[in-house]
């Protein structure tokens, strides 16, 4: 969730422990409520280049596998688009088969085994 725009300098996803998955979402959540109160839309600092960019991340979501927990709003005339958050994506997913280059937070989990003792 660093950019709200087009970039190419994150990942396209976030990998988190299994068990925290709930909590991260929820926080996600309140993040963003508390980072634009009106809205996304309704920020002067965010924005998408083109409205077949838009169009083409609408068609990601509407294909994807995975839990749409959060669908960002859309704005085409103003060339905004809303932050998603989709997790339980598999790893044939649409989302995973190329870079998203947009505001969707694809979240995908792992079981995390504890550290071997070292007595």
């Amino acid at each position: 969730m660093l950019s709200c725009k087009q970039t190419c300098t994150t990942s396209n996803h976030t990998l988190i422990p299994t068990a925290l998955q709930g909590p991260y979402v929820k926080h996600c959540q309140d993040i963003l409520a508390s980072w634009f109160p009106e809205g996304e839309l309704a920020s002067d600092s965010y924005g998408i280049l083109s409205r077949g960019r838009i169009e083409h991340l609408s068609d990601l979501l509407d294909k994807t596998r995975g839990t749409i927990v959060r669908r960002g709003a859309v704005d085409l005339e103003r060339g905004k688009m809303g932050i998603s958050i989709v997790t339980d994506v598999p790893d044939d997913d649409v989302l995973m088969s190329e870079e998203i280059f947009g505001p969707i937070v694809v979240i995908l989990t792992k079981e995390v085994m504890a550290a071997p003792s070292t007595s």
